[in-house]
C-alpha cells in the first residue's frame, strides 16, 4: 500500500484548498469598501460553503478508503463483519430503489453482489450506499459511516493524533475529545441557522471563520491519518482465530445460489431473499 497515504492525502489537499479558498473570499470582501450588509451576507454564505466542503470531503475520503480496501484486501471473505454487513445492506437498499427507478438495473446489482459473496477477485463495494449520510456531516454521522467500515470509537483516534492534541495541549483526552466534537458540530449548528433561520444567524466574522478553517483543516488531516492507519490494519485482516468472522463469511455464501436462482423473478423476490439472509447473518 505504498501509494495509499498519498492517495488519501490528495483528497485531503483538495478539501484543504477548498477551505482556504472560502477563507480567502472573506478576506477579499473585508478588504473592500463593500457595505456591511454585503460583508455579513458573504460570511454567512461562506459558513454554508465550509459545511458543504467538509461534508463532501469526508465522503470522498471514505470512498477512497473503500477503494483501497477493494484493491489491497486479501479477499471479500476476509472483510470485517461490519463492512460486509454494510455492503449487503447497501445492495438491498439499491434493489428496493430499483423497483421505482428504471435507471437501476436489479440484475446488475445482483451480479455485483454475487461477485462479492462468491469471493471473486476484483469485487466492488456498494460504496455510495455505505458512505451515504442522511443528515449534515456532524460527528454522529461520521461515527455512523466509520462504524460501517468496521471502526469503533473513531473520534477517540482523531483526538489522539498529535496535531489534534496540539490544539488543546492542556486538556485530558476525554476533555479534548469533547472540545473537538463540540467545535466540529458548531459549524453545522451555524449552517442550519443561516439556512433555516437567517434572521437569527449570529453573523460569524472573518476572525472566527479563519479560526474554523484552521481547525477544520487540522481535523480533516487527523481523519485522513486515522483512515490510513485503519486501512493498513484492515487489509491485513485474516479469518484465522476469528470464529465470528468465519461464521459470517460462511453465511454470506448462501445467497449466491438463491440470487442466481431468482434472477428471473421480480425485484421484490430478490429483496425478500436478501433480507432473509441478512437477518440470518445478524
Amino acid at each position: 500500500m505504498r501509494d495509499a497515504l498519498a492517495r488519501l492525502q490528495l483528497v485531503e489537499k483538495e478539501i484543504s484548498d477548498a477551505l482556504t479558498q472560502a477563507d480567502s473570499l472573506v478576506a477579499f470582501v473585508q478588504g473592500t469598501s463593500a457595505p456591511a450588509e454585503l460583508r455579513v451576507l458573504v460570511c454567512n454564505n461562506v459558513v454554508v460553503s465550509l459545511a458543504s466542503i467538509v461534508e463532501e470531503g469526508i465522503r470522498a475520503l471514505a470512498l477512497e478508503y473503500l477503494k483501497l480496501i477493494q484493491e489491497y484486501s486479501v479477499g471479500y471473505s476476509n472483510l470485517r463483519p461490519a463492512l460486509a454487513g454494510a455492503n449487503l445492506s447497501g445492495a438491498i437498499e439499491l434493489l428496493r430503489k430499483s423497483q421505482k427507478d428504471a435507471k437501476l438495473d436489479s440484475k446488475v446489482i445482483v451480479a455485483q453482489l454475487s461477485k462479492c459473496l462468491s469471493d471473486e477477485p476484483g469485487f466492488e463495494f456498494f460504496s455510495e450506499e455505505i458512505t451515504y449520510n442522511r443528515a449534515n456531516m456532524r460527528s454522529k454521522q461520521i461515527s455512523e459511516i466509520t462504524e460501517k467500515l468496521g471502526m469503533r470509537e473513531f473520534w477517540k483516534g482523531v483526538q489522539a493524533q498529535p496535531s489534534a492534541t496540539a490544539l488543546y495541549p492542556d486538556l485530558e483526552p476525554d476533555q479534548r475529545l469533547q472540545e473537538i466534537v463540540s467545535k466540529w458540530n458548531g459549524l453545522f449548528d451555524e449552517r442550519d441557522v443561516v439556512v433555516h433561520r437567517f434572521s437569527q444567524a449570529s453573523g460569524w466574522g472573518p476572525p472566527l471563520i479563519s479560526g474554523y478553517v484552521s481547525f477544520l483543516t487540522t481535523i480533516v488531516s487527523c481523519i485522513t491519518k486515522c483512515l490510513y492507519d485503519d486501512a493498513l490494519q484492515a487489509t491485513n485482516y485474516r479469518l484465522g482465530g476469528r470464529p465470528e468472522l468465519l461464521a459470517l463469511a460462511g453465511t454470506l455464501q448462501g445467497p449466491v445460489r438463491d440470487i442466481i436462482g431468482i434472477m428471473r423473478g421480480a425485484p421484490s423476490a430478490i429483496i425478500a431473499a436478501l433480507r432473509d439472509r441478512a437477518d440470518g447473518a445478524t
